[in-house]
C-alpha cells in the first residue's frame, strides 16, 4: 500500500509540473507578450532608426524569442556605437540602451586627420583641426585609407589616456602633441619646441612629476636658452640638452 500511494503521489506531481509547463509555455508564446515597442535611449548622434534595424528586433515578434545579447552585439558594429545592451520590460517592451564612442583624440594622415576615440576607433575625417582641444597623437604608417569603426591605434590611446590622467590641467595646456612609436615609447612635444622621451609606463608616477616639472622650467630659462630634449626613459635622474632658443 505504501508503495502504491507514493507510485500515485509521484505521477499526480508529475502530471501538475506537466500541465504547470504547458501552461508556461503557452502563456509566453502568446499575443500577450508580442513585442508591441522598441525603445533607444543614450544616442545622441546615431538615429533610433538605424540602432533598430541593426538589433533586428521588430515588433509583433515574441520577446522571449529574442536573443538580447546576440542583437546587442549586432548593434555594437556600428562604428559610433561603443556599448550596447538589450532589456525586456513585461509584457511588451524592449530597450535598447547605447552608450556612444565620443571624439578624444586627432591622428594626422597625409593631410587629414582622423578623428578617435578614447579606445583608438576612429570615428571620422577631418580636413582641419581649427578649436580642437583634446589630444593630438602621431602614429608610424597609418593607412591613408583608414575607414570610420577601425582600429587605429588602441594601445597608443590607452598610454596617452593613461599619463594625460596624471597630468596637472596646466602641463596638458602646454603640450602640442604626442608621438607613439610603434615599440610603444611615449615621445610628448610641448608648446615651446621641448621634446619629452616619456618612454613606456614604467616608473610613472617619477615620469610624471618630471613632464611637470619640465613646464616648469621651460617658464625660467635664461634669455636665449631653450630645451631640446629632456629623456626620461631610464632610471636616475632625466637626461637634459638645451639649445639656442629661436
Amino acid at each position: 500500500m505504501g508503495r502504491k500511494s507514493s507510485l500515485r503521489s509521484m505521477m499526480r506531481i508529475s502530471v501538475f509540473l506537466l500541465v504547470v509547463l504547458l501552461v508556461l509555455y503557452f502563456l509566453i508564446h502568446s499575443p500577450f507578450f508580442d513585442i508591441q515597442a522598441v525603445s533607444i535611449t543614450g544616442n545622441q548622434v546615431v538615429m533610433a532608426g538605424e540602432i533598430k534595424a541593426l538589433s533586428g528586433i521588430v515588433t509583433g515578434a515574441n520577446m522571449f524569442e529574442v536573443d538580447c545579447k546576440q542583437a546587442a552585439r549586432a548593434v555594437e558594429v556600428h562604428p559610433l556605437i561603443k556599448r550596447a545592451s538589450i532589456s525586456r520590460q513585461l509584457p511588451g517592451r524592449v530597450t535598447i540602451k547605447v552608450v556612444e564612442r565620443e571624439p578624444w583624440g586627432i591622428v594626422p594622415v597625409d593631410s587629414d586627420f582622423l578623428v578617435i576615440d578614447d579606445c583608438g576607433v576612429c570615428l571620422d575625417r577631418a580636413s582641419s583641426i581649427e578649436n580642437w582641444s583634446g589630444p593630438v597623437i602621431t602614429l608610424e604608417n597609418v593607412p591613408a585609407s583608414t575607414a570610420p569603426g577601425t582600429k587605429v591605434a588602441p594601445q597608443a590611446a590607452a598610454a596617452v589616456k593613461n599619463i594625460l590622467a596624471q597630468l596637472s590641467p596646466d602641463t596638458i595646456n602646454h603640450i602640442s602633441a604626442f608621438h607613439c612609436a610603434s615599440n610603444g615609447q611615449v615621445y610628448i612635444y610641448t608648446l615651446k619646441g621641448t621634446e619629452i622621451r616619456f618612454g613606456n609606463q614604467d616608473m610613472l608616477q617619477d615620469k610624471i612629476r618630471w613632464v611637470n616639472e619640465v613646464m616648469h622650467m621651460e617658464e625660467h630659462l635664461e634669455v636665449g636658452r631653450a630645451l631640446e630634449y629632456v629623456d626620461l626613459r631610464f632610471k636616475g635622474q632625466p637626461v637634459v640638452k638645451y639649445r639656442v632658443a629661436r
